[in-house]
């Protein structure tokens, strides 16, 4: 019985320690790192009481935290409660703040009485909450608490997650005063970021209104979802959106964002790099990925917006948006790599605009899954930094790039004009000799023809009236010949394929004349038909007149969906044909014929042996700057 005493006062003072921590002493404004003076108590069932909490603390069952300034739990279905003993050691009353920095996370704060045996208030607060509805009109939770001088307050601390399962939170305590100052000396660094994003997005905005390109578009939206993560990752987006839709901005996950950025990213990529031209089949796959991973994103989006934040379904969704994220950025990673391997046009700066952001990004994530702690090198923080690292360089690129499509484009406007004047030129060339031909023909033909009529005529002989007979005959074939090869009316009687056999028929009776045609000439527009006829005619002619000893020609025109080939062959001997002549278009009557392929962008290839001469044409049925009558 006489060491009762002392064995009553060792158990009080057991229970006292147990349930005792360290004390936070605040001197007013300071920046003590305060994770280390919280008790942590994990309750995996969540349905233990606050009354049950406290007395769990004075159990002892809060466990110590890790000195920092930060929270982080990783992946968690559980709920977590910390305590904190907060004393304020200034000569005045102080308005403290507990200030907390993420989204997501339901902050329930309860002060217990200083016996510890009962709570005197609990307050509610989150990110869903309006500006105007919070404690504190400030894009952090913040719980206000007043201190007197030398006062000592114990809080308990409940914290749930929404649409995730990562526990993670920057926190710290401070006069109301010394916050405020940080919260403006923040505001106006970021405020230069954002002003940087905003340019960027007009700059992206204005290109794609007068360019057109889909590219700067996709730009645009890439740089908008960026913007958008981190105002909501930053806690701006309270001071951003207007208050009557705050609510339902809040609901929309961070995750969103990041999933839309990665497929406008894509998109930059596919158009960066070139990959529709260099490696078109990866590209279809990465777009027909891309498209899965954006309808994703809207059934993700549609059921946070209507599901309860706890709902089974949503949860399981989850699961499944995540994993088609995953296999999105794997396609995307394969494709940078073969990018790489085959080396296609600037993927290299891709690469160096993107490295550093992706970096950032990958160091978030794993700070967040509590793998491993990244403290923020540049303030305000790597993501937005890398951001806007990425933004300048690219612009810089953009800018370039621009100027040389410009340039190009330039450089091919003008030597397109430069051949529709040559072409011009060709053309009244081409229409004078033609009509300098014809001239001769008729001087020659039935010019010649008449002057001996007249002769006849003149010797009033009417014994020769079966000879004059017989020269106007020939003067009214020579003539509806040379007619029909002014403006062959039967080719738009009869067509192209008719018209050319009827043609073959007037030189059957000199010569053997294989014609074969093959194919639907309706492909052919009437304006093409025209000049398919007139280099038909040109290289017969030529043949007929140039071929030595020639007793067989062939004619085969074939025609397609795509191409209409011609090739007129003899065999006779052309050894006397100069090629360089032929290579320039000289000589032969090859100008007029020259001219007409060059005008529908065909090609005009000879062969010339022993065997006799071939004369091969092209002509593609889609070339791009021609309208077609």
């Amino acid at each position: 019985m006489k060491n009762l005493p002392l064995l009553l006062w060792m158990i009080f003072v057991f229970q006292v320690t147990a349930y005792s921590q360290d004390t936070l002493k605040v001197p007013g404004a300071n920046d003590i790192r305060i994770v280390q003076y919280l008790g942590e108590y994990v309750d995996c069932s969540g349905r233990e009481r606050a009354i049950q909490v406290v007395e769990k603390w004075k159990q002892g069952k809060f466990q110590p935290m890790p000195a920092g300034s930060v929270v982080n739990r990783g992946i968690t279905d559980c709920t977590h409660w910390f305590s904190i003993s907060i004393s304020n050691q200034s000569k005045y009353r102080e308005n403290y703040l507990w200030s907390f920095y993420n989204d997501g996370i339901k902050f329930s704060l309860f002060e217990m009485a200083d016996s510890s045996n009962f709570l005197i208030s609990r307050r509610d607060q989150s990110h869903f909450m309006k500006l105007a509805d919070r404690e504190v009109p400030l894009r952090s939770v913040s719980f206000e608490i007043p201190l007197e001088a030398g006062e000592t307050k114990s809080f308990l601390l409940k914290t749930e997650v929404f649409g995730r399962k990562t526990l993670y939170f920057p926190t710290d305590i401070s006069t109301k005063s010394d916050i405020l100052t940080y919260e403006l000396g923040l505001s106006f660094l970021l405020g230069r970021y954002y002003g940087f994003f905003f340019f960027a997005m007009l700059f992206n905005l204005f290109l794609f209104i007068i360019l057109k390109k889909r590219f700067y578009g996709m730009m645009l939206g890439y740089i908008s979802c960026l913007v958008a993560f981190n105002t909501v990752e930053y806690l701006h987006d309270v001071y951003l959106i207007p208050s009557y839709i705050y609510e339902g901005w809040a609901r929309i996950p961070k995750l969103s964002f990041l999933a839309l950025t990665l497929y406008f990213n894509v998109h930059v990529f596919i158009a960066f790099v070139q990959q529709d031209k260099f490696l078109p089949n990866y590209s279809h796959r990465l777009k027909l990925l891309n498209r899965v991973a954006l309808i994703a994103v809207f059934f993700y989006l549609l059921l946070n917006l209507l599901l309860p934040q706890h709902s089974q379904i949503l949860e399981y969704f989850q699961y499944f948006f995540v994993a088609v994220l995953l296999m999105q950025t794997f396609g995307l990673l394969m494709n940078i790599w073969i990018a790489i391997r085959q080396r296609t046009p600037f993927i290299m700066h891709y690469l160096l605009g993107n490295t550093l952001l992706i970096i950032s990004v990958l160091l978030y994530l794993f700070s967040s899954l509590n793998y491993i702690h990244i403290p923020q090198f540049i303030r305000p923080g790597n993501i937005i930094f890398a951001f806007a690292v990425e933004v300048i360089y690219l612009m810089i690129v953009f800018t370039v790039k621009y100027k040389q499509d410009f340039e190009f484009f330039k450089r091919s406007i003008e030597q397109s004009e430069e051949k529709r004047r040559q072409l011009a030129h060709e053309l009244i060339i081409t229409q004078e000799k033609e009509r300098l031909r014809i001239a001769q023909d008729v001087h020659d033909g039935i010019g010649g023809t008449i002057q001996g009529l007249r002769l006849l005529l003149s010797k009033e002989n009417l014994q020769q009236s079966g000879k004059v007979q017989e020269m106007l005959k020939g003067i009214n074939f020579d003539f509806k010949r040379l007619i029909h090869q002014i403006a062959p009316r039967n080719l738009e009687l009869n067509g192209l394929f008719e018209t050319i056999r009827s043609d073959v028929q007037a030189f059957a009776h000199q010569f053997e004349i294989h014609l074969s045609c093959i194919g639907n000439e309706y492909h052919i527009p009437w304006d093409m038909k025209v000049h398919v006829f007139r280099i038909y005619q040109e290289l017969l002619t030529n043949a007929v007149k140039h071929a030595k000893n020639a007793s067989l020609f062939e004619v085969d025109l074939a025609v397609d969906e795509s191409e209409v080939r011609l090739m007129v062959h003899d065999n006779g001997r052309s050894e006397e044909i100069d090629m360089g002549l032929i290579g320039k278009g000289i000589g032969m009557g090859m100008s007029n014929l020259r001219s007409r392929v060059d005008y529908y962008d065909g090609s005009f290839d000879f062969i010339i042996n022993k065997e006799g001469c071939s004369v091969n044409i092209v002509l593609p049925l889609k070339k791009k700057g021609i309208q077609h009558d």
